[in-house]
């Protein structure tokens, strides 16, 4: 959550700076408004000497110091706000050159000629007069150059320049760095000062970089130049701007998810609140080989209460991180956790926290984010945990980076945030000799030698001042490394290899003018924190584009709106705040269709009026299909056919939380795109700028792979599309038999254009354990394909998992109180293919420097095969209290009759769930310093005598339910009694059952069951608004139950309010797109009243359940899409097949006439407060003439013994009486019975059926 701090701090700069809100107030708030100027949060730190004190002048001093005197050229700032970790200044100004520093409070106007300086935890935003804006990090020292105007030099650390356009009058900004200087062309740069090598990396506008010799490069947004001491300057694609930026928006740390920092929140067992233990320690060992790193969090926590405790430890790991290792501390004694099956992990778990004592269980919470079970926590004692995790590196220009997350914790922020002590420790080996390793963000000291690095960085009482990132510099001229490895254990098996290859893809001469378009999902499941931030990252998106692109925003869940105009223009403030404000007034409802949302966006690019831009569109989304085509397969060929003809490329943005990564990664594919996963625990900064980076500079998209004879089980069989700068790492079995060498062939297109590269490649197989992270890449990419591919692959992935210490979806890591506990249960460690870390890697060798590559004259064959569908885990989103969680029962069974599921999907409940084989518990006898469990009393295995025929025989059974074997045949055929009448008022029983309802729900509130009992007699009441309530209150306990969602949708219909029923039941299919019967239930509504293409998406998505895929059965359905509302065309109709209406015939018919304007509808209530209108319900259900003037018809298929109440309601808005009847004909027997409407609804009849 945000500090007050905070918020005060940065709303201050967005009062200064009026005229660029955009910049400041959504560079520092996520776009939230300015907010009125708070008192100076920054403590004013008393100079060290009264030298100091009089060389400092104040704000005042500085203005009236000599009015007649000539103005100083050069730039002049007001430090407008500073954040700092312990509340103090943390900045310093000295004002003349050889002058001393002094502490500089906020609201100070520095002259030119002054240099500020930033301690270790401290970030400062400086106002230049000119109307530009730098932002310092931590560590940086920054001079405001004296007798030239619009110049500055960073000496050390980095520094964000936001400048705008020059006016005629004034020169280029200038930056001058250790190693070289930057021309701003009216930009957004990053720069990095270092003595060995300063960089900067562009976001907005052009940098023109110059070293000593005068060589110079031209970099636009999205490049990254290196200005080397020694050498020329180089120019790369940056591969991910949001890690390299992103640290500017301090505002907006999502300190709720302090990344870098587990969490073990405790309690007493029996109670709900737990509170988070102090953590005393935390150490971090980082070993990095090549692509490959491993790193290690001990951390110490402190139970300072006498209470015994239960706990649950989490850790939010770097999205592209992979669980290899769980330690716990155990009466000193390390013991080692153990890779398990789920099922068996959770029965030995069950077990042991009855009995015995130390359980840890890890197991895969969400798609980043881990949780570990812990009990007991001694009374004031310490817990120590230690978890370990890999990760590929990101590459930079000529290298790669490490980055330890962790946020900038302002002062004021929780002591748990905080570490007593604090060590890091990172090893990197067989980096480029002739460059050093870099570190950023903390002052950590480097010991290099030959081919390797040893960085250290220590601290008692530390907090968090934001990410420590370190740069590994890698062999200049290298694009492929190699690394081979042979498992010594298993010298039969094939081998291991790791394939990083970096391809230089052609640059455009010319900077390439773009129109984005940006696609918000409106659907339900974008609920609360979700919709707050899409919202904040599709507003700052905005303010960090490139001024010379153009943008338009639409919003779409089963049709597409426009926000903001919908119309292509520059990003402009004044857009920014209506973007906001209408995304902000957009309720999340409805479902999700996916190809309706691309298809209406490539109609939007066809007919903008300048094709010479490069169209991009770029949709937020989790993935998650609720409507039209759900299978990844269709859903990459309706991409592809919809962008076909256009210079397109369509980048999906993943929310985070529970998403479909097989259908985004399909989408992206078809759309010659690519997909940016969002780090829940990132920036909103962060977040804008990896996802315009994505839109920036070459791509290599149909990317094929060729490989040597050798090479087998290739990993990732299908290539995603290949941004410029970024690594692409392979792997793959190697048979050490076979000459595993030859030519590497990569192939693609390159806008547009046949694109090819050759890689001559040797690869020499090693059984160094410094090699062996081979194998668990390849592991990790074996699990990732079994997941997504087509039926069971359960048993592999939990043995690919179990080997190779790669945690799934499918598997534990699970620690007990002692090794022989562990063995007791059959915990052994067993044989396992592990990585030292400490060990360098051996790489391949190269015979010649590789080919890169010219526009090839053919396609080269490829190795690929494309994955089948996997079914999208329903776990809880990371988004915190406003996340969305499955449904609270199984919504793929039949309504009322499905197994408890708890949302999942079939797959994992088979995995998970508990088939009632008992663990093998260890000997009963042992002694583990605790009293054993008492036994079980056994259960009596004396078989009971059957019941006796006659006891049956007196059961009141109805003639037609069948006879069975012990029914008697002299008992006579049962009566029916009928009976049909007026309704008059709420019968007594009903207003009985409302009370007794009331009293269950208010003895047990978060019980489910008994507040949809208490909502459907309520209903059956006619007491409306108490239903409504009550359903709300269920939705808030769960608003992803689409059980709720589906009353909610009958109460509304219910009174008439037709648009409300059918959003609803909308959302029920959202939160739940695999219940069939849902969904037809949804596509029947839509089919009653006139929703021709909604009826028809859902049909798709039921053949898609169905596994009916048929032929372009997706794109035969008309766009759901007003198109008129962006100035287009309206789509042309599809000519709609001519069906024959079902004949209505049940067990209770109705028909209901009428005389007068209006439009009617019937509606039947059962006993039990169920209700069925043209929405559905009641299974078998037929409707004849639903619209128009009617005689409207309806039957119940089944209406044996009950009592149903008939309802008429009013569809439309007129408040005119209506007069008519409804004729009524139950099991042969009828009545017509009159009334007269003068609301939205009257209840008619009451029918009965009794035996």
């Amino acid at each position: 959550m945000k500090s007050a701090r905070t918020s005060s701090l940065f709303a201050q700069v967005g009062l200064v700076r009026p005229l660029l809100p955009c910049l400041v107030a959504c560079q520092l708030l996520a776009c939230s408004p300015p907010r009125e100027a708070e008192p100076q949060v920054t403590k004013d730190v008393a100079p060290s000497s009264a030298e100091e004190l009089t060389a400092l002048p104040t704000a005042v001093d500085v203005a009236q110091a000599d009015p007649t005197a000539e103005p100083a050229v050069g730039w002049s700032a007001k430090l407008t706000a500073a954040e700092s970790i312990d509340g103090a200044s943390g900045v310093s100004v000295q004002l003349e050159a050889g002058g001393g520093f002094a502490s500089l409070p906020a609201h100070n106007t520095l002259p030119a000629g002054a240099t500020l300086k930033t301690d270790a935890g401290t970030r400062a935003i400086l106002e230049l007069d000119d109307g530009g804006v730098i932002i310092l990090d931590q560590n940086t020292e920054l001079t405001l150059l004296l007798g030239e105007q619009r110049a500055a030099k960073v000496q050390t650390g980095q520094a964000i320049f936001d400048l705008p356009h020059k006016r005629d009058d004034q020169p280029n900004a200038r930056v001058l760095l250790p190693t070289g200087t930057l021309t701003l062309l009216g930009t957004k740069v990053l720069v990095t000062a270092a003595a060995g090598e300063s960089s900067a990396t562009v976001t907005r506008g052009e940098v023109q970089a110059n070293n000593a010799a005068g060589e110079s490069v031209l970099a636009r947004p999205g490049d990254e130049v290196l200005l080397p001491a020694v050498g020329s300057p180089s120019l790369s694609p940056s591969a991910d701007l949001g890690p390299a930026a992103g640290w500017t928006d301090l505002g907006d740390e999502v300190i709720r998810i302090p990344r870098g920092l587990g969490s073990l929140a405790a309690k007493q067992p029996g109670t709900s609140k737990d509170d988070p233990l102090e953590k005393v320690s935390q150490k971090v060992d980082v070993t990095v080989q090549g692509v490959m790193a491993y790193t290690e969090v001990t951390e110490v926590f402190s139970n300072k209460t006498s209470h015994t405790l239960e706990g649950v430890y989490r850790f939010p790991l770097p999205s592209d991180a992979q669980i290899s290792r769980l330690a716990l501390l155990v009466d000193g004694k390390l013991i080692e956790g153990e890779f398990v099956e789920n099922k068996r992990a959770e029965r030995i778990w069950k077990k042991v926290i009855t009995q015995w004592r130390d359980p840890a269980w890890l197991r895969w919470q969400q798609g980043d984010q881990f949780e570990l079970r812990i009990f007991p926590i001694a009374p004031n004692s310490t817990r120590q945990l230690t978890i370990g995790y890999t990760q590929r590196l990101a590459s930079v220009a000529s290298g790669r980076r490490y980055v330890y997350p962790m946020p900038h914790v302002p002062a004021g922020s929780p002591d748990t945030l905080k570490v007593g002590q604090f060590d890091f420790e990172a090893k990197i080996l067989g980096q480029d000799a002739g460059r050093a390793v870099t570190a950023l963000g903390y002052a950590a000291t480097i010991d290099a030698q030959e081919g390797s690095s040893h960085v250290l960085f220590h601290q008692t009482g530390f907090t968090p001042a934001g990410d420590l990132v370190l740069r590994v510099p890698t062999e200049a001229d290298s694009d492929l490394e190699v690394v081979g490895f042979t498992d010594a254990a298993h010298p039969d098996e094939l081998g291991y290899a790791v394939l990083s290859l970096r391809p230089d893809l052609p640059r455009t001469a010319q900077a390439e003018p773009r129109d984005l378009l940006l696609v918000a999902d409106r659907s339900y499941s974008r609920t609360g924190l979700s919709k707050d931030l899409q919202t904040k990252v599709i507003t700052r998106t905005l303010v960090e584009m490139d001024p010379t692109d153009r943008v338009a925003v639409i919003a779409c869940n089963e049709r597409c709106v426009p926000v903001g105009g919908g119309r292509f223009v520059k990003p402009t403030p004044e857009l920014v705040a209506e973007v906001q404000k209408s995304l902000e007034g957009l309720a999340p409802e409805g479902a999700t269709n996916l190809l309706e949302a691309v298809q209406v966006a490539a109609r939007i690019l066809q007919t903008r009026d300048s094709q010479v831009r490069a169209g991009r569109i770029v949709y937020f989304t989790d993935g998650l299909a609720s409507a039209g085509e759900l299978e990844p397969a269709r859903l990459e060929k309706g991409a592809r056919e919809a962008l076909k003809d256009l210079d397109a490329r369509l980048s999906l943005v993943d929310m985070g939380g529970s998403s479909d990564a097989l259908a985004l990664a399909a989408l992206a594919r078809g759309g010659r795109g690519s997909v940016v996963t969002l780090d829940p625990a990132a920036t909103v900064a962060s977040h804008a700028l990896s996802l315009l980076g994505q839109q920036y500079g070459a791509l290599l998209s149909d990317a094929t792979l060729t490989l040597p004879k050798g090479f087998s089980q290739v990993y990732p069989e299908t290539l995603p599309p290949i941004h410029g700068g970024e690594e692409l790492t392979i792997v793959a079995r190697v048979d050490a038999k076979e000459a595993a060498q030859g030519e590497l062939v990569l192939a693609g297109l390159v806008a547009g254009e046949p694109y090819q590269a050759k890689f001559p490649l040797v690869i020499e197989q090693s059984v160094s354990n410094g090699n062996a992270f081979a194998a668990k890449l390849w592991a990790e990419q074996r699990i990732a394909a079994l997941q997504l591919a087509e039926g069971d692959h359960s048993a592999e992935i939990v043995e690919v998992s179990k080997r190779f210490g790669v945690l799934s979806r499918y598997t534990s890591l699970l620690a007990l109180e002692s090794t022989e506990m562990m063995r007791e249960f059959g915990l052994e460690a067993g044989e396992r293919t592990e990585w030292d870390a400490n060990l360098e890697a051996q790489g391949g060798t190269f015979e010649q420097a590789p080919d890169l590559g010219s526009l090839a004259t053919g396609d080269a064959p490829a190795m690929q095969m494309e994955l089948g569908p996997m079914e999208p885990m329903n776990s809880m989103n990371s988004m915190g209290s406003g996340s969305l969680s499955g449904s609270s029962f199984d919504l793929d069974e039949a309504q009322g009759m499905g197994k408890s599921g708890g949302g999942l999907p079939a797959d994992e409940r088979a995995a998970t769930a508990d088939n009632g084989d008992e663990e093998k518990s260890p000997r009963r006898g042992r002694d583990y310093g605790k009293s054993a469990a008492q036994p079980t009393p056994k259960k009596d295995a004396t078989p009971k005598s059957p019941a006796k025929p006659a006891d049956k025989a007196k059961k009141d059974v109805p003639w037609d339910s069948g006879l069975d074997e012990d029914f008697s045949y002299r008992q006579k055929r049962p009566k029916r009694t009928l009976d049909i009448k007026a309704y008059k008022n709420v019968a007594k029983d009903d207003l009985s059952r409302v009370t007794v309802r009331r009293g269950e729900v208010d003895a047990q509130p978060e019980s489910i069951t008994r507040r949809k009992a208490l909502v459907r007699a309520l209903s059956l009441a006619e007491r409306f608004d108490e239903a409504r309530q009550e359903a709300r209150d269920w939705l808030k306990m769960n608003p992803m139950d689409a059980e709720a969602l589906t009353v909610s949708a009958e109460i509304e219909a219910r009174l008439g309010e037709v648009n409300a029923a059918e959003r609803l039941l909308a959302d029920a299919v959202d939160a739940s797109p695999r219940a069939r019967w849902l969904r037809e239930r949804l596509a029947l509504a839509y089919e009653n009243i006139g929703e021709s293409a909604l009826a028809c998406a859902h049909r798709v998505s039921l053949d898609s359940i169905d596994g009916k895929v048929l032929p372009d059965s997706a794109l035969s359905c008309p766009l759901a899409t007003n198109l008129e509302a962006f100035g287009l065309k309206p789509a042309a109709k599809v000519a709609e097949k001519a069906t024959k209406p079902p004949a209505v015939r049940g067990d209770l018919k109705l028909e209901l006439s009428w005389s007068g304007a209006g439009e009617l509808d019937l509606g039947v209530i059962a006993s039990d407060g169920r209700t069925t209108t043209w929405l559905g319900g009641e299974k078998g259900t037929t409707f004849a003439n639903l619209s128009g003037a009617g005689p409207e018809k309806m039957a119940l298929k089944h209406a044996e013994d009950g009592r149903w109440l008939v309802d008429v309601v009013r569809r439309d808005d007129g408040k005119n009486p209506i007069e008519g009847k409804v004729a009524i004909e139950i099991h042969g027997k009828k009545k017509t019975l009159a009334f007269k409407l003068e609301g939205k609804r009257t209840t008619v009849a009451v029918v009965s059926s009794r035996w």
